[in-house]
């Protein structure tokens, strides 16, 4: 009788537990079978005063818990997720204690696994079917493409993103109906679980990248996926890694061969690597331009020749050595509706040289600068014939995209 370990049936015993009770509660929250939605009404309540118990008396996550929305990330979540920790560590313990003398769970564990798979499967074909409509990541509304860039979360962004490409978020969906038409088979199971833990490992990716509030979700489908494929583990290795390579049997060809394998390895990786460490310096150029503050200014006035003018600059950015204007003034070189120019700042004598790229010997304009005080620039000098002035403030504006930090708690899904 094949006679398993006290640690396999305690991590067994826990699994089923901890299985049981998330997959009941994740069925349980989307109510997309029929038939759940009446169940949800009768049991949700009854999950709400459990978890709140263990919440108010152990958890202490958050005074009051907000419940799963669009975002399944929030303090109610990650509750309900401690929750059914400790209740699979105890209950594993019980159990353990209650059944000490079984020697195995053979048919137990297959059912958890056939559960398991089926479980995996179901959300990776919903999740998988509603992307080849293009339902889940829908195209920017005209609000959001009105919306600036930078008043965006890092989640809105991915969304977007992956939302104004239907063709990608297509080929996405192909790929996860894939891994949930393939896990419904015992056959095609281990090709299933491939594919679903690297459709679920870019998720993870993404939802991490872009703090995006499915974490937890996403996880559990990655980790789920990786349990079950670790049954295949011997035969995936003995493929992949135990096949005999080919015999090259004169010195003279192996010499060969390593030679061309190290020519390579350096044209592949070494190159790589050398061009990326320049590329990542040259991104990353810092050049002082004390005493001018880096950062966003508005502009409070713009004059040529004594007079306000129509063909105005509306605001203008200086970050690192280059600079952009929201100006349709054609002497700059614009992008995205707005002009670029690279800077430099002689504070000698208290220049500013603007301009097309930063190597240029010629300057679009030399500007002389006056700072009033440590919010104010006051630029003056000649723009073509015609004498330029201009007072920038600087910007209180705050972009909600580049301070947005990590969140594991999300209670919305903005």
């Amino acid at each position: 009788m094949n006679r398993w370990t006290f640690s396999h049936k305690l991590a067994f015993r826990f699994l089923v537990i901890y299985c049981a009770m998330y997959m009941s509660y994740t069925w349980l929250r989307f109510q997309t079978v029929p038939g759940l939605t009446q169940l949800h009404r009768f049991l949700w309540p009854l999950w709400r005063g459990f978890v709140t118990f263990f919440n108010d008396n152990f958890l202490h996550i958050r005074e009051t818990l907000v419940e799963p929305n669009g975002s399944t990330d929030t303090s109610f979540s990650w509750a309900s997720q401690f929750t059914i920790l400790i209740v699979g560590v105890i209950g594993a313990i019980v159990w353990s204690a209650l059944d000490r003398k079984r020697p195995n769970y053979i048919i137990g564990e297959y059912w958890l696994r056939v559960s398991i798979r089926y479980f995996i499967a179901y959300f990776a074909l919903y999740y998988g079917i509603i992307k080849l409509f293009g339902l889940q990541m829908p195209l920017p509304s005209l609000s959001q493409l009105s919306t600036p860039l930078g008043d965006f979360s890092q989640t809105r962004i991915a969304w977007l993103s992956i939302g104004a490409s239907p063709s990608y978020q297509f080929f996405s969906g192909v790929l996860e109906t894939g891994a949930g038409l393939f896990l419904l088979f015992r056959r095609t199971q281990t090709m299933g679980l491939i594919l679903s833990i690297a459709v679920f490992a870019n998720i993870v990716a993404i939802n991490f990248g872009y703090d995006a509030p499915v974490k937890i979700m996403s996880m559990h489908f990655f980790l789920l996926s990786v349990y079950l494929l670790s049954f295949d583990a011997r035969r995936i290795i003995e493929f992949f890694f135990m096949q005999d390579p080919w015999d090259v049997s004169s010195r003279r060809g192996r010499w060969t061969q390593l030679g061309a394998k190290l020519v390579f390895v350096y044209l592949s990786i070494g190159v790589a690597v050398i061009l990326s460490i320049k590329g990542y310096r040259s991104q990353h150029f810092v050049v002082n331009t004390r005493p001018i503050e880096q950062g966003t200014y508005d502009v409070t006035r713009f004059s040529l020749n004594g007079d306000s003018v129509s063909q105005r600059w509306n605001d203008l950015v200086l970050y690192g050595v280059t600079g952009s204007i929201k100006t349709t003034d054609t002497i700059f070189v614009h992008r995205y509706e707005r002009a670029y120019f690279s800077f430099e700042v002689d504070s000698a004598l208290q220049t500013l040289k603007i301009k097309r790229d930063y190597d240029d010997e010629n300057a679009l304009m030399s500007l002389h600068y006056d700072l009033p005080d440590t919010n104010t620039i006051n630029l003056s000098g000649v723009l073509r014939s015609d004498s330029l002035f201009v007072v920038l403030k600087r910007s209180k504006k705050k972009f909600r995209l580049s301070e947005q930090e990590f969140h594991w708690v999300q209670e919305s899904s903005q």
